[in-house]
């Protein structure tokens, strides 16, 4: 179950159609600090125009929102502000933390395109690498929503990512 949960974790909230990647995208996960600021603060620029939604982010500022979900460095508080009802998941955080160290290698990420649904929801792909090796890849379409001035993980998308890892979480029932 560990190493589902490792798959899952690595994969977020994460739920992301499954594409192959010629590795060209594969990166680790950048510095705690960076995190720390792109978690503090909404995606860059003004409002979609006239909506009030904050604008369509790139699939490179979707992939330092998930990452933060999966930095320790962040404070609890923090990192479960990326995700939608993120207070919910406050207790799989020691199950997360000792999933992602027996899967080391596992490397992931967002790619484009993210598509705008135009209803206050995005949807992107993820893609996972659970041993890092490209033969390995899943990808996963999974969705943003716009809370608080930010695009957060859908908290559906990440119930069905810890259902297909078999890993009950009191937050998805």
């Amino acid at each position: 179950m560990t190493m589902r949960l490792g798959t899952v974790i690595a994969g977020l909230a994460a739920a992301f159609a499954l594409t192959a990647c010629t590795g060209s995208n594969v990166k680790d996960g950048p510095a705690t600090s960076t995190l720390a600021a792109a978690a503090a603060t909404p995606i860059s620029g003004g409002p979609t125009a006239g909506t009030g939604l904050p604008p369509v982010p790139t699939a490179a500022e979707l992939d330092t929102r998930i990452r933060g979900v999966l930095d320790r460095g962040l404070p609890d508080e923090d990192r479960l502000a990326l995700i939608e009802e993120g207070e919910s998941f406050r207790a799989d955080a020691p199950d997360l933390w000792k999933a992602m160290e027996e899967n080391p290698g596992a490397k992931y990420g967002v790619k484009d395109p993210v598509e705008d649904n135009g209803d206050g929801t995005l949807n992107a792909t993820f893609w996972l690498q659970k041993d890092g090796s490209v033969a390995s890849e899943r990808n996963f379409q999974v969705q943003f929503v716009a809370l608080d001035g930010t695009w957060k993980v859908r908290k559906g998308d990440v119930c069905a990512i810890l259902q297909i890892a078999d890993y009950p979480s009191q937050a998805c029932i």
